[in-house]
């Protein structure tokens, strides 16, 4: 359905009306323009979680908070930590790959470990 109504597609699920847009130019509109930034009912379901962090502020708090971290992300500080996230990512692999067959495991924590391992490597 999606490929047959490309780039924006609405339908109804659950009661609520979903609308997916693909094409990136069409998503800079949308994501460029803070004056209607409402967030989803279903964001209030992470607000006992998170409170009302980047995720789930709205206007005028949201957007101090992206302004906030945006810096953090830029591509020019973002680009010292390729090589320590490339390594990292090999190591991941190989843990997982070492235990041959099938095991449990915790996702959170070994999430977790892999990424402070990322941090603290650059640190």
């Amino acid at each position: 359905m999606m490929d047959k109504y490309y780039p924006i597609t609405k339908f109804w699920g659950f009661h609520i009306c979903l609308v997916t847009i693909r094409h990136p130019d069409d998503l800079e509109v949308i994501l460029n323009n803070t004056k209607h930034i409402e967030k989803s009912i279903i964001y209030n379901i992470f607000i006992p979680w998170l409170n009302t962090g980047l995720l789930t502020s709205r206007d005028a708090k949201w957007h101090s908070r992206r302004k906030i971290l945006t810096s953090a992300f830029h591509f020019n500080v973002l680009r010292k930590y390729v090589d320590v996230l490339i390594v990292e990512r090999q190591l991941m692999t190989k843990t997982l790959k070492d235990v041959g067959g099938t095991i449990e495991k915790n996702v959170f924590t070994f999430a977790s470990e892999h990424t402070l391992n990322a941090i603290y490597g650059k640190l």
